[in-house]
């Protein structure tokens, strides 16, 4: 039988079943794959964040002080492998690992917000996304400043200061 010539529940029922494939998952099974899904993502994404990093750190300033400059993103990914090796490209997946739970820490205050309806209107979703993002946000910007800082860690700069200034212990000390 078409799906046009169904009523319009059948036809959402019949909708949603093929689209979950008749499975239903708990809240506990939709963040375990949240986290898998967006470590493996990270893993795959991380040497453009570290290329990302590396653009947004040039300078006048950093020029001056003898730190490497790059043309494109090709020539800052050759530039990284040639002078720091492949195993660069993934400075900073520690804590760019630990911002996995990321999404599932905004649907968990999302959906605590979403149960107790702060408000009966068409703008509630709206304003439990914007609370839910900026409370996920807040627990884990210090893990992103972690990231970018120890991208940037070891690199081909004279500027040992800057170095030690990022290392691990000196940004939680800062955190803290």
């Amino acid at each position: 039988m078409h799906n046009a010539s169904l009523p319009a529940e059948m036809r959402d029922s019949r909708i949603s079943d093929i689209a979950n494939c008749g499975l239903q998952y708990t809240f506990f099974q939709n963040m375990v794959s949240s986290i898998i899904t967006s470590s493996i993502c990270t893993a795959l994404v991380h040497p453009l964040w570290l290329i990302k990093t590396r653009f947004e750190l040039q300078s006048y300033e950093s020029k001056i002080a003898g730190w490497t400059q790059y043309k494109s993103w090709c020539d800052c990914l050759r530039k990284v492998i040639r002078d720091e090796g492949y195993t660069a490209l993934y400075k900073g997946i520690r804590p760019a690992m630990a911002l996995a739970p990321h999404a599932a820490i905004q649907m968990i205050i999302y959906e605590e917000l979403r149960r107790y309806h702060l408000t009966n209107s068409s703008i509630q979703p709206f304003l439990s996304g914007v609370i839910s993002k900026f409370g996920a946000s807040s627990l884990t910007y210090p893990l992103q400043i972690l990231r970018s800082r120890q991208q940037m860690l070891y690199s081909e700069s004279p500027n040992e200061s800057i170095l030690r200034a990022a290392s691990v212990s000196n940004i939680i000390n800062k955190i803290v």
